[in-house]
């Protein structure tokens, strides 16, 4: 499946993905923080609009008012 198509995850959440500095991953998939280690061990938290808010701004240096819709 694209990220074109209308059924693809990436058409229907907003996401946004960065390699931290260990060489791992971190991503914002809508209110979902998933962490990957070097290793490729994820871990996986919902947060509340105000914790998705802080980690748009702490792991990729975005400041939003309102998240992403």
């Amino acid at each position: 499946m694209a990220t074109t198509s209308p059924r693809s995850h990436f058409t229907c959440t907003p996401t946004c993905s960065v390699i931290t500095a260990d060489d791992g991953r971190a991503t914002l998939s809508g209110n979902r923080l998933i962490t990957t280690a070097p290793t490729g061990q994820r871990t996986e938290q919902l947060r509340t609009d105000d914790e998705a808010r802080t980690a748009y701004r702490t792991h990729f240096g975005i400041t939003l008012d309102v998240l992403p819709k």
